[in-house]
């Protein structure tokens, strides 16, 4: 299929997924629905993320960004996601609009990744891995009481550092050779094993803020009173760190 109909196929997907988001925003608030519209943003990031590839694809850019591209990105997503978190939901539109900065933003930064998953005709199977790994993640955290993963954020955001400090040192002095070949497969199969335990982790905050949410709005309109931009963010970026280690581990 056609770069572009693809591209008008997922904007319309985009569309269909906000208007269905948009027509429970005037219901009573309750946790059924504040979870359903959580991951409603979620899905709609990964879509509009898949929308970011698509298009920069049809356009024919250069997958391998310079440095300076790759940190002019991160600057831009970070004060984006910054403006998202600090912005309070009455403030729709600039917490949606900043959301979106971001999403897109850390689209453009994974658009490499994308890239050689289609060249080595692996995206499919990468999704797919990726979709039965968060249902079963999901599936496991619902199951279990809410305060099973309670002690996990600490070490796995420590965990999360060194893993980062130890790529940027390989990348900057050792990334000659095969061996760096077989130590970003390494990383890959970290990241996959330490994503899902975030997965795990976030997937029972989300439940465990979808009781306070309700409590504390209650009576009051969804579209000034739920954040679900910031709400669905930790969960997009865990997605999408897992779509990178499973992308790295091949």
């Amino acid at each position: 299929m056609d770069k572009s109909n693809i591209s008008l196929i997922l904007a319309l997907v985009i569309l269909i997924i906000i208007f269905i988001i948009s027509l429970g925003l005037d219901e009573p608030l309750s946790e059924k629905q504040y979870l359903i519209n959580t991951y409603m943003y979620i899905l709609l990031s990964m879509v509009l993320c898949f929308f970011t590839w698509i298009s920069m694809d049809a356009l024919d850019i250069n997958f391998k960004f310079s440095l300076l591209q790759i940190f002019t990105l991160f600057i831009f997503a970070i004060i984006s996601i910054l403006v998202v978190h600090m912005t309070p939901a009455r403030s729709y539109l600039l917490n949606n609009g900043a959301w979106g900065v971001f999403v897109v933003c850390m689209g453009m930064m994974t658009y490499s990744t994308y890239k050689i998953n289609t060249m080595t005709d692996s995206l499919r199977r990468v999704m797919f891995e990726l979709m039965t790994i968060m249902a079963v993640l999901s599936y496991i955290a619902y199951a279990l009481p809410l305060s099973t993963f309670d002690t996990y954020g600490k070490p796995l955001s420590y965990i999360l550092c060194t893993l980062i400090i130890v790529e940027l040192i390989d990348m900057l002095f050792l990334s000659k050779g095969e061996n760096f070949l077989i130590r970003s497969r390494i990383y890959g199969c970290v990241t996959v094993l330490l994503f899902s335990g975030f997965i795990l982790f976030d997937t029972q905050k989300l439940l465990k803020n979808a009781k306070i949410i309700t409590k504390l709005c209650e009576n009051k309109k969804q579209l000034t009173c739920v954040d679900y931009p910031s709400a669905s963010s930790e969960l997009f970026l865990d997605l999408l760190n897992m779509f990178n280690g499973l992308s790295l581990s091949r």
